[in-house]
């Protein structure tokens, strides 16, 4: 065989073993997260965890929580080789983005109105808001209102109690 095609080949099975390799990378770093050792020594959150364990991928296509996904998806290190790692990464990051779609709810269709209905709109609430400000100076008033007959009432309670001790 000729040493081009010799390494060419001897290329082509390393990038075969490269997937599955960097499954065996992502399967120590997630048992590190998982750790609360790791959490504690470090005095590291879950998320500036990850962060840090980032670095330890930076030769890849993606940080360590699309990778941890990615493992999700892929539990088996079968499942990775002889695969090219941005597919299975891309693979499941649209996968992952189909399900939140899916799960959230739909947005309600747009409304389109005339400018006379804008202007409509404009003026009903323009209404609102006078209403609305007239309620409130209404309810002011009346809480004063509650306010002097409470004092009131206390007075003719004093009132009271004082004819009921002389009588």
């Amino acid at each position: 065989m000729k040493k081009w095609k010799e390494n060419l080949a001897r290329v082509k099975n390393l990038r075969r073993e490269a997937a599955a390799l960097v499954y065996d990378r992502v399967k120590l770093l997630v048992a590190v997260y998982e750790d609360p050792e790791f959490l504690a020594d470090e005095g590291l959150d879950a998320l500036s965890a990850a962060r840090r364990l980032d670095d330890e991928l930076a030769d890849v296509c993606a940080g360590f929580l699309e990778m941890k996904a990615v493992l999700e998806f892929y539990p088996e290190r079968k499942q990775w080789e002889g695969r090219r790692l941005d597919l299975i990464v891309a693979e499941v990051l649209s996968a992952e983005r189909e399900r939140h779609a899916a799960l959230s709810e739909p947005r309600p269709p747009v409304k389109r109105v005339t400018k006379a209905e804008h202007a409509e709109t404009v003026k009903e609430l323009e209404l609102v808001k006078k209403s609305y400000a007239e309620l409130e100076a209404d309810n002011r008033s009346l809480l004063e209102e509650v306010g002097r007959l409470k004092y009131r009432i206390s007075e003719l309670e004093s009132l009271l109690s004082i004819e009921m001790a002389k009588a």
